[in-house]
């Protein structure tokens, strides 16, 4: 059946219950919608670890009353799902509700796609595209917040995951002599990140595999500009290696 939430966290923030898609304003309160991304991302949470992360500053009274006015504010938000349930001393997201949610499935994919890359390199493939197209923007990252450590901790790992995940089926490209489709994953993974030096090293690979040496080495040039600007240092030894293998035409077949 089809899902009765539907959750996107990359880029901008979308929760749609049913066909109605919540608006800013159906949270009554900023502080309600960040407390239902916690509780769906982080986990079960006590009274204390939720006054610690979003209301570290109330008095016991005044926490209380705070803590049930935001949690009604949520469930009204996603009426008519029970969303959010109290168990065993602690708020949980409800995972019994037929729910989709882009992280999620991201992270699943991913794991699916390294558990196969070895004996099935074009499933592999298959299932890292499926998981990169996911990845329409930072996690959350229109999400405006006083109490958002959780949430940075969260899009950095993802973030990352993100672009490991470029790195492999870039590789995988590669075996299977992929090169053009290769490059342009390296690329992607450079645009995300220029100081990225494995997916640098993928891009002039690939560059000399399409027999376009001199733009492998122009790349590395640029490379080494772009660090010396914006950090005051050199490509690591990795990097230089392939550089002077390329400067030397000795083949990359390693």
């Amino acid at each position: 059946p089809e899902p009765a939430l539907k959750i996107a966290g990359f880029g901008q923030a979308r929760v749609v219950v049913g066909d109605r898609m919540l608006r800013s304003g159906d949270w009554r309160s900023i502080t309600s919608r960040d407390l239902f991304f916690f509780l769906l991302c982080q986990g079960p949470a006590t009274k204390d670890q939720l006054a610690n992360t979003f209301w570290p500053d109330l008095s016991p009274g005044k926490l209380r009353s705070t803590l049930h006015v935001t949690i009604y504010r949520l469930r009204r938000a996603l009426d008519p799902l029970e969303t959010v349930v109290f168990e065993d001393d602690r708020y949980h997201f409800n995972r019994r509700l037929n729910y989709v949610f882009d992280a999620e499935m991201f992270e699943k994919l991913l794991v699916q796609a390294g558990a196969v890359a070895a004996a099935n390199s074009a499933r592999a493939i298959e299932l890292y595209t499926q998981a990169l197209d996911l990845f329409r923007g930072d996690f959350l990252e229109d999400y405006a917040s006083g109490h958002d450590e959780w949430r940075v901790m969260r899009a950095n790992e993802l973030s990352e995951k993100y672009l490991e995940a470029l790195d492999n089926v870039g590789s995988l490209l590669t075996q299977q002599q992929e090169h053009q489709v290769a490059l342009d994953i390296f690329k992607r993974a450079v645009s995300y990140d220029p100081y990225r030096e494995s997916a640098r090293r993928g891009v002039m690979r690939s560059l000399v595999a399409l027999q376009r040496r001199v733009e492998a080495l122009r790349h590395y040039n640029e490379l080494e500009r772009f660090l010396e600007t914006e950090l005051g240092a050199s490509p690591t030894a990795e990097t230089e290696r392939l550089y002077h293998r390329i400067l030397a035409n000795e083949p990359l077949t390693d």
